[in-house]
């Protein structure tokens, strides 16, 4: 039952982190240009997520910089619309999958 418990956990867990991304995506694609949003944002995912802090991951060095630096900010301040909390905020760099062919 407790790994019942914990796997309930995990998957509450992923739900929340993509549904907050599905939030926080649909507010950053209203405040930016459409060609910015799409390059900058396509590949962001939630890593992990605590009670104050978010980790996002995309998938090249640029990108993780450049939403670090140039976007920190506006992502707080939509966050905080959403949840009404402040998180901090790291980045880190999620290499993309390959498909099988």
């Amino acid at each position: 039952m407790s790994q019942n418990n914990n796997d309930n956990k995990l998957i509450d867990q992923e739900e929340n982190m993509l549904l907050l991304l599905k939030k926080l995506l649909e507010s950053m694609s209203k405040q930016l240009s459409a060609p910015a949003f799409a390059y900058w944002f396509s590949d962001i995912s939630i890593q992990e997520l605590d009670i104050d802090r978010i980790i996002f991951g995309t998938d090249t060095q640029l990108k993780m910089e450049w939403l670090e630096v140039r976007y920190s900010k506006l992502i707080l301040e939509t966050l905080k619309s959403i949840t009404g909390k402040d998180y901090n905020l790291e980045f880190v760099l999620v290499p993309r999958k390959k498909h099988d062919a």
